[in-house]
């Protein structure tokens, strides 16, 4: 039932276009991964985001972390990018595949790898135009050196007010209890405090 309030929830990526006034002025330097369990348009989190931040990061990147039924995903198959948006905007989608045998990686070596394979897609997107595409890779490379930011929504689901009794003991209390010791994906990233930014938001269901 989250992950469908989430999906009746979701921005279109037509959104982006009543920002593209503010985009310039609101983009300050460095690389900002926005987690989300959506793997198409825009969580309903980041206009959240908008919201209650006076800024968003130069180059920006929408991260799903999603469980294959196999033994173990192949390194070069591990990440499925695409670009969101007009180039300018330096937005794009991650879908971070694991296998249930894939070995959970650090902070700094999912970094190093989402960035190899920012670059590749790059290239292979500018296949023709090569200075265009070292200008932009410099320009990931330039925004990464500044910092790289995890941004999470930290999501409170809650049973609306008119909902029977079980109904607020099962969302409310039982399903709190398996969300909050259950493993979600960007724990084993290991992120450090000063790489991490919450924001909070409620979901009526």
């Amino acid at each position: 039932m989250r992950y469908n309030y989430e999906v009746d929830q979701k921005v279109s990526t037509q959104y982006l276009n009543s920002l593209e006034s503010n985009l310039i002025i609101s983009r300050v330097p460095g690389v900002g991964l926005l987690y989300t369990e959506l793997t198409r348009d825009i969580p309903a989190i980041f206009p959240h985001f908008l919201t209650n931040l006076p800024a968003i990061h130069s180059v920006l990147v929408f991260v799903s972390v999603t469980y294959l039924p196999v033994n173990k995903v192949p390194a070069d198959e591990r990440f499925l990018l695409r670009r969101i948006g007009p180039k300018d905007y330096k937005m794009y989608r991650c879908i971070a595949r694991y296998g249930y045998r894939d070995k959970r990686i650090g902070n700094e070596e999912f970094e190093n790898l989402l960035m190899e394979h920012l670059k590749s897609y790059i290239e292979m997107e500018n296949l023709g135009e090569n200075r265009e595409a070292e200008e932009e890779i410099m320009f990931l490379e330039t925004s990464r050196n500044a910092i790289v930011v995890y941004l999470l929504g930290h999501t409170e689901v809650r049973a609306n007010e008119d909902s029977r009794l079980f109904r607020k003991i099962i969302i409310d209390y039982v399903y709190d209890f398996l969300r909050r010791n259950s493993r979600q994906g960007f724990v084993a990233l290991q992120i450090p405090n000063r790489n991490l930014l919450q924001v909070g938001m409620n979901y009526y269901i």
